[in-house]
């Protein structure tokens, strides 16, 4: 284990106020995305789309000199045409990258050919449905085919390159249009031999008024509760790996999400202050994407103060004292999945390749850490 993932646990337990620096980095590469979905705050709140400059990328990477990072934020970072250039800076210099994606472009151009030459580590790709139908009534666009064909094409490549990474990762936001389809998803992962799903719930708080008040409207959760069933015995069947269960043992707390809204969740105590930030493309400093995109909240900017008086600078080290004193400060937080110990050991055990390394198919399956 690296020395700075020890010192970053013991930080976790004892929770200073001010902190060595994040293990874990999302950088917002871009806010230009090529969908609308219904679900998503981008077309609100940005109204002029840019690029992440790659010498502004570089110059906080070698700042920071995170071990693990992510590139994505309010749009698609597939889009940004640099992307390959930052995969392959980050991994020459020791740190492990994941990209989530809505995978639609991964048959365009040379893109998949480049995020595999460049050594992408993992790729999330955001479907939300098991068929066209499902899909375009989330995602506004008919593009549920070439997403699947890219998957295919980006094997192929791979194939081609004799690399296993990126491994890939379907991740699915439950909404009321595709809970039915579970346990399709789950078969769909199994087609495209994908061995990895991850359900989560949509984080209400900061879409609008009318969307907030929509989203849990008509949602039948006893449905719900017995497609999450059905999913986790599909995925016994054909052994792909999925958080179902975790989402049944919580499920009164998605039913708290979706409809009651309510203060349930609101004292727990959330550990990535201590862990991780993102940096937005203009250089704003928040605890993860969603205190940033859906409250606004900004604890400095880096590129003009530097990264460490922003990381350790007044506003951070507030929001580490209140979350410990289990005050929480921000309307987003408490519509949010608490982020315990266990529950981010978890999630990140859920992430194929970037977290733990899976030996050659030759050999044993096993998995050990990074």
């Amino acid at each position: 284990m690296h020395w700075s993932s020890i010192q970053k646990a013991w930080e976790v337990i004892r929770q200073p106020e001010v902190c060595g620096r994040p293990y874990y980095v999302q950088f917002e590469v871009t806010t230009h995305c090529n969908l609308a979905c219904y679900m998503c705050v981008r077309n609100e709140v940005i109204q002029h789309p840019r690029h992440l400059p790659l010498a502004d990328f570089q110059r906080l990477f070698d700042q920071i000199q995170p071990r693990r990072l992510t590139l994505s934020g309010a749009g698609e970072p597939l889009l940004h045409p640099d992307l390959a250039t930052m995969i392959a800076y980050a991994g020459q210099r020791g740190a492990t990258t994941m990209i989530p994606s809505n995978g639609t472009l991964l048959g365009r151009g040379k893109v998949a050919q480049g995020i595999v030459q460049a050594g992408l580590n993992t790729l999330k790709i955001s479907i939300d449905a098991a068929t066209p139908q499902t899909y375009q009534a989330i995602r506004r666009q008919d593009c549920f085919e070439r997403i699947v064909e890219g998957i295919r094409e980006l094997e192929r490549i791979k194939q081609q390159c004799n690399s296993r990474r990126p491994e890939l990762r379907l991740d699915v936001v439950i909404l009321k249009e595709n809970y039915a389809e579970i346990p399709g998803i789950v078969e769909l992962a199994h087609r495209l031999h994908i061995g990895t799903v991850f359900f989560r719930a949509l984080q209400a708080t900061g879409l609008g008024g009318a969307r907030e008040a929509s989203i849990g409207k008509d949602v039948d959760f006893e449905g719900l509760y017995q497609a999450v069933q059905e999913g986790i015995a599909q995925a016994a069947r054909l052994a792909v790996r999925t958080n179902l269960k975790e989402v049944a043992r919580d499920f009164e707390a998605y039913q708290s999400i979706y409809v009651r809204q309510d203060a349930a969740l609101e004292r727990h105590v959330c550990l990535l202050p201590w862990v991780q930030c993102f940096l937005s493309v203009r250089g704003e400093l928040s605890p993860c994407c969603a205190t940033y995109t859906n409250a606004g909240f900004s604890a400095g900017n880096v590129l003009a103060e530097g990264f460490d008086a922003v990381w350790n600078g007044p506003r951070m080290q507030t929001i580490r004292r209140q979350f410990r004193q289990h005050q929480n400060p921000l309307a987003v937080c408490r519509d949010c999945l608490p982020r315990s110990l266990p529950v981010l050991l978890k999630m990140s055990s859920m992430l194929p390749g970037f977290v733990f390394r899976r030996r050659s198919s030759r050999g044993a399956r096993q998995e050990r850490p990074a």
